[in-house]
């Protein structure tokens, strides 16, 4: 399962795949940002709050039931994109797991 955001004007993924000169998991001015972030509409500041969506292998269609943790890769393909890691995704999470907090090496470090 996925943790995701949805474009509230077109309801795509905030992972969706249309291509504008940027890829998924691309560096642009030291970020990394998702293809969604280059469409007009789905821009980070129109996506509503973050939801698990499903997510299936790729080549035996078989339902991947593990949840992918914030800010890593969808899966191990060269072309996955990177998950959002937001503050609200890594809260769901928790909530989901069970954890109490952000594994350790993900923690953010104050500047």
């Amino acid at each position: 399962m996925l943790i995701i955001h949805r474009c509230a004007t077109c309801n795509h993924p905030d992972y969706w795949q249309e291509r504008t000169g940027t890829t998924a998991g691309d560096t642009v001015d030291g970020k990394v940002v998702t293809s969604a972030q280059r469409r007009t509409c789905c821009r980070r500041s129109n996506w509503r709050p973050p939801e698990t969506a499903p997510r299936w292998k790729a080549l035996t269609c078989e339902p991947v039931t593990e949840l992918t943790r914030p800010g890593e890769k969808a899966d191990s393909s060269p072309n996955a994109a990177r998950m959002c890691d937001c503050d609200a995704c890594w809260d769901l999470w928790m909530q989901l797991t069970g954890e109490t907090s952000r594994p350790r090496h993900l923690v953010a470090v104050p500047s």
